[in-house]
């Protein structure tokens, strides 16, 4: 016969804060790790129909590899050849308020734009030249640009644009966000590309990351097509990079060891200029 203090004691056991958080989780757990496996697949998946699937799989591993100690990460850059069109990009009128000029590198309105002395610096180390664009006394961006060889720096790797006599490596383009939906990015490339014709260059080359389609989808306005990939893995000192272009493939250890890769233009009928038709005048 079973005693009614024992039954009690089943009773209030049954009732504990353990029993009703057990019971909770029982009827709830499975419902929510499938909503958040859901949620998750459906990010992964617009990431993967936004990027792509090479690029969101290295965006992913990055994220895996910064959240680990000491300088890790992961990168898959795009290399893009912008044509130097023969004339402006925008008609006279428009965005005729913004005045471009090449200033000096170290020049400390740059500031502005997020830059420091020692980025400067080292841009200044490697002969690049800027171009700045202002309006009223403001700075609303800036461009940069090199006639020889890059120094990347971010990764240890050495890019050398070709052909040498006819191209060249921009890099650093940036517009306050306040003037991106302006003209000033037109603006900077206008003059940049006045700069360049002056001179023989026909291509502009640089690397865009394929996790910023933004970006990429700016210099596509531009002509700009794809000529190749790289992807850069960094764990605790040690670099691995995986090329489209020579090398195919590059192991580095220390900051001696950096790869050089020739990114080339596509072929131009001699005599010819590329042409190019954009919509950079709506920017």
């Amino acid at each position: 016969m079973i005693s009614k203090q024992r039954v009690t004691s089943e009773i209030d056991s049954e009732r504990s804060p353990n029993h009703y958080l057990l019971s909770w989780l029982d009827k709830n757990i499975s419902h929510a790790t499938m909503t958040l496996i859901g949620r998750s697949i459906a990010k992964v998946s617009t990431s993967i129909e936004e990027l792509g699937r090479a690029n969101a799989l290295c965006y992913y591993l990055d994220r895996l590899l910064l959240a680990m100690p000491g300088r890790n990460g992961a990168v898959r850059y795009l290399f893009v050849a912008q044509p130097v069109p023969n004339g402006p990009l925008l008609p006279p009128r428009r965005g005729a308020r913004i005045k471009v000029e090449q200033i000096d590198v170290m020049d400390p309105r740059l500031h502005a734009l997020e830059l420091d002395d020692t980025v400067q610096a080292y841009r200044r180390d490697q002969k690049a030249l800027c171009f700045a664009a202002f309006q009223d006394g403001t700075i609303l961006g800036c461009l940069w640009f090199c006639l020889g060889p890059y120094d990347e720096d971010v990764l240890r790797c050495r890019y050398h644009p070709r052909p040498s006599e006819s191209a060249a490596w921009d890099f650093g383009a940036y517009v306050a966000p306040t003037y991106r939906t302006g003209f000033a990015f037109a603006r900077l490339w206008d003059e940049v590309n006045a700069y360049y014709r002056s001179r023989g260059i026909h291509w502009s080359l640089s690397r865009i990351s394929g996790a910023n389609p933004l970006s990429l989808r700016s210099h596509q306005s531009l002509g700009a097509q794809v000529v190749g990939t790289a992807t850069f893995v960094t764990l605790f000192g040690l670099q691995v990079m995986s090329c489209s272009l020579g090398p195919r493939f590059h192991l580095s250890l220390g900051g001696n060891q950096v790869p050089n890769v020739d990114v080339a233009a596509p072929p131009v009928t001699v005599g010819d200029r590329p042409s190019v038709t954009t919509g950079a005048a709506s920017l």
